[in-house]
């Protein structure tokens, strides 16, 4: 059975559990660890809770990972015991996230870059085994094989020669078909381009472009993994590859001088007198990591972008690093004529840490009280089903940066098309409108009449570059 694993829970597995490793061995009885302080225990207590957390990043199963402990404790055969395993699925890597281009090709320096448009679309995770089953997993870890039957068909016949199996990852478009789809009538126009960041023109231009088309943005990976003199040589061709994992930990003292002397194909050790050279950036896959060498530069969502007030209706149990709070939170406009409260978006942006620790505080259906939580209501209109339903009370001021047909959200259907509603893309949370109650929040027609001057600047950006282009013509 998959389950989140919130960090509360993989600690208490650790102190728990018979053998902790420290530095000088293995603590074997509960209660000398009981007898130590709480820095101590931190310190202890910190290298077997990256070993556990590791081990559930690549094998997010308890049913596998609590007998291993229970027989072998906390050690590095626990990584061996529970690593990778076919048909049951890791937790994904992302992407560092900009909406600063120019630190985006400072963060680089001048490095071959591979980029591609950030289109709106699913992340699928697709495993093959050597007889050719296949098993689809979203984002969340949830199956989703029945849904891309045309995946299934496709990924055993276009692996390489010599591979048996395989874990591959990508984005399957939102837009795409979901039936009796023929591989050889699907159309997807992908744009990418190969550049170095020192082109920073024609990246200008390329993100410019992705983003006049209604993109999320753009995705920016390394492709080269230049040698820095001062760093050991590295053997081991790691791009696109998915190595063993290594779990860094915070060092003090003489354990991390023991730390210096270590190395591995996966570790690189910089040496305090080069810190002005650049480290190496491997294209390698870190299961449940945010890293430097993918990026996501998205949308600004500068001073002149449109905002909407919104009402926070619900949210999803976060998952990787915010699994101790409300991530996605689903926000709603109001519907003037008939009162209710139609869902409009899901947001993920623009909340700082400890706004989502207020946040969760706030929301928290096991507080006893249950004040601010309750089943659906009854006036709020939407089709899916979030982990909690919030009581409407807060109005939150977002930036906007586009806003979509969507067959899903039935906020302002009828105002613009029949059969669909409206959603927002991109959506970045500015503040709480704590001048404002639910009856002054954003309306559906405010949302169509937003939505009709999108569409107005879109038709007169693009007769702009009709006319531009008969000119160069001319």
């Amino acid at each position: 059975m998959l389950l989140s694993a919130p960090d509360r829970t993989i600690r208490r597995v650790c102190i728990q559990k018979f053998h902790v490793v420290t530095e000088s061995g293995y603590w074997n009885k509960v209660d000398e660890l009981a007898a130590l302080s709480k820095d101590v225990l931190t310190e202890v207590h910190t290298p077997g809770e990256g070993v556990v957390k590791a081990c559930f990043a690549r094998r997010p199963n308890y049913n596998n990972l609590v007998p291993a402990l229970l027989e072998i404790g906390v050690c590095d055969e626990l990584l061996i015991r529970c690593g990778l395993s076919l048909h049951i699925p890791l937790r994904s890597m992302s992407g560092g996230i900009t909406r600063d281009l120019g630190k985006m090709l400072t963060n680089l320096q001048g490095r071959d870059c591979s980029l591609k448009s950030k289109y709106d679309g699913h992340q699928a995770q697709v495993h093959c085994d050597e007889h050719s089953k296949v098993t689809i997993f979203s984002r969340h870890l949830e199956v989703m094989t029945d849904k891309y039957l045309d995946l299934v068909a496709l990924v055993p016949k276009i692996r390489a020669k010599g591979v048996e199996s395989l874990i591959i990852e990508g984005e399957t478009l939102a837009n795409r078909a979901r039936k009796d789809v023929v591989i050889g009538t699907v159309k997807t126009e992908v744009k990418s381009i190969d550049a170095t960041s020192a082109d920073s023109g024609a990246v200008s231009e390329f993100f410019k472009s992705a983003t006049d088309v209604r993109c999320e943005g753009i995705k920016v990976k390394v492709l080269d993994n230049l040698p820095n003199p001062d760093l050991p040589p590295d053997d081991v061709d790691a791009d696109r590859v998915l190595l063993p994992p290594s779990t860094p930990q915070k060092r003090k003292g003489a354990a991390a001088a023991k730390a210096k002397k270590k190395s591995s194909a996966n570790d690189v050790v910089v040496n305090s007198k080069s810190s002005t050279h650049r480290k190496a950036l491997l294209a390698t896959y870190e299961p449940d990591k945010r890293l430097d060498f993918w990026l996501e530069v998205k949308k600004h969502y500068n001073t002149s972008a449109d905002t909407i007030d919104l009402i926070s209706v619900g949210a999803w149990h976060g998952i990787s690093r915010k699994c101790k709070w409300w991530s996605p939170i689903l926000l709603a406009v109001r519907n003037s004529g008939t009162g209710y409260l139609e869902a409009v978006t899901k947001c993920i942006s623009g909340f700082s840490d400890k706004f989502y620790a207020t946040n969760r505080a706030k929301y928290d259906p096991d507080d006893g009280g249950g004040t601010n939580v309750n089943s659906k209501p009854s006036y709020i209109e939407y089709g899916g089903r979030p982990s909690v339903w919030f009581e409407p009370q807060e109005v939150w001021e977002c930036a906007l940066a586009d806003i979509t047909l969507s067959p899903t959200y039935m906020a302002a259907l009828g105002l613009v098309r029949e059969e669909r509603g409206l959603s927002l893309r991109f959506l970045g949370f500015s503040r709480v409108r704590e001048d404002k109650g639910n009856e002054e929040a954003g309306t559906s027609d405010f949302l169509a009449e937003l939505y009709g001057k999108q569409q107005a600047r879109a038709l007169q950006k693009g007769e702009e570059k009709i006319r531009d282009a008969e000119k160069e013509e001319w």
